[in-house]
């Protein structure tokens, strides 16, 4: 696994210097900006973290007495030292960011159509993903599908190593799978009650539909605790994103269309799985000691304040203030399975601070894309505020409000468990940030205006043409 990383960071490389250099033609809009800061805001906390300190300074700092300690033993007491206790794993967490970094950098520089793309790449990776997972399952524990030696056999797992990521990754997929519902029904409806029957755009939008059902079915049987209430939230919001209102021509047409995809996939779910889902949620909770974990790493966070014990050092940390009651027989904590508390630990302030500007820049953003018919998106680079690139559309709206739905999931999921740590679902975090951010301006007009999916043929019907009016 190690060695794979290190590999993705390395191919990761070039993807992040084609990006920066990219950004610096075509420039960030008004609303990536806060992002940008955020991340340099983070990677100068890295740079702080790995700083030598004197002596005098760092061994005063909480936690360092059995440090200073072995130093003292081998006569190296007034060595000089960096802020963080595993100044090793520091610098590993900050070339996990590479991947994901470069994701964002990409897409936010990216039209609406190449974004559009992108989309429906996350949806066939989530697509086969599940299939494999299903396959893992009918096959049993000994299954050759399954990548790794230990954790996840049995359960339906895909590519990862355990069934709350894979989970994760369905659920998080599944507004996006809606989103296409919602953009590609009416337009089939509007041209069928015209006598047009477009087959392709019928085509496009069954394929939507099969696979919004897969990825339902197959989240559930991951039996995750936390990925089907997950799953259950995300059906909801992707109801939400169903054009009830805003195109009256074909709502009722593309609403169902996602009601029964969904309903059929609750049921066949269900009747396979609703034994184990059951005795998934007849066990403690919190039997793993997660409550145990949670207090302990809150207790050592509100000691390491102001600066954290540094980025990585949980392992080590928690090995030395864990309770002899609180031992697992057969665990090995390596997480606090709440990565805001465990960030909040190994940054301190700086890092709540980094999650506050996050939190105060998604909800920034909310308002916008679910209040303008085009998702707060048509605002261009410097002096182009208010202008529409060409090949935005209805999709566009729709799948940057089902960004904000996956990346709300995401974000609770965080809470009681470490989906973010992975670094498929990292990158997808970041994809889903930046779909919340419009192209500017050049970016917009470097693709055709004639666009391959339905949103252009639409665009020109009475119900999308009515939205496009209204954000000009």
């Amino acid at each position: 696994m190690y060695l794979t990383n290190a590999l993705l960071q390395l191919l990761a490389l070039p993807g992040l210097v084609a990006a920066l250099w990219r950004l610096s033609v075509v420039g960030p809009t008004p609303a990536a900006r806060p992002v940008l800061y955020l991340i340099a805001a983070a990677v100068v906390l890295v740079m702080l973290q790995l700083a030598p300190l004197p002596p005098g300074l760092w061994s005063a700092l909480p936690f360092r007495d059995r440090a200073v300690a072995a130093l003292s033993a081998i006569g190296e007491a007034k060595k000089w030292a960096p802020l963080s206790l595993t100044p090793e794993a520091t610098l590993a967490g900050l070339a996990t960011l590479i991947a994901p970094l470069a994701l964002f950098l990409s897409v936010i520089s990216l039209s609406f159509r190449e974004r559009r793309m992108l989309t429906l790449i996350a949806l066939a990776f989530g697509f086969i993903n599940a299939f494999l997972g299903l396959l893992q399952l009918s096959q049993g524990p000994e299954s050759a599908l399954y990548f790794y030696k230990y954790g996840g056999r049995g359960d339906s797992v895909g590519l990862f190593a355990n069934r709350n990521h894979e989970a994760a990754l369905l659920y998080s997929l599944t507004p996006l799978a809606a989103a296409w519902i919602g953009g590609l029904a009416p337009a089939v409806s509007i041209r069928s009650r015209r006598g047009k029957l477009d087959t392709t755009a019928l085509i496009k939008l069954l394929t939507a539909g099969v696979t919004a059902f897969v990825l339902v079915v197959a989240a559930l049987m991951t039996r995750s605790r936390a990925g089907v209430i997950l799953l259950m939230l995300a059906l909801v919001g992707g109801l939400s994103l169903q054009p009830w209102r805003q195109l009256r021509t074909g709502s009722s047409r593309a609403g169902g269309v996602y009601m029964i995809v969904a309903i059929l996939a609750m049921m066949l779910g269900l009747q396979y799985g609703i034994y184990k889902i059951a005795m998934r949620f007849e066990e403690d909770p919190f039997g793993d000691a997660r409550i145990a974990i949670g207090q302990a790493t809150a207790k050592a966070a509100v000691q390491a304040l102001p600066f954290g014990t540094g980025l990585g050092s949980f392992v080590r940390l928690y090995a030395s203030i864990e309770r002899p009651g609180d031992l697992l027989p057969d665990r090995f904590i390596n997480l606090a399975h709440n990565d805001p508390l465990q960030f909040a630990l190994e940054a301190g302030l700086p890092g709540i601070a980094l999650i506050l500007g996050f939190l105060l820049w998604f909800i920034s953003r909310l308002r916008p894309i679910w209040q303008s018919s085009k998702a707060g998106l048509d605002e261009g680079g410097p002096g182009a505020r208010g202008a529409v690139p060409p090949d935005a559309s209805v999709i566009d709206t729709l799948i940057a409000r089902a960004a904000t739905i996956s990346l709300a999931l995401l974000a609770l999921h965080s809470f009681v468990d470490y989906p973010l740590r992975t670094t498929a679902l990292m990158g997808l975090f970041a994809f889903y940030c930046a779909l919340l951010v419009g192209p500017p301006e050049a970016a917009g007009h470097l693709s055709s205006t004639n666009s391959p999916t339905h949103a252009s043929g639409a665009r020109r019907e009475r119900g999308p043409s009515h939205m496009s009016k209204q954000a000009r």
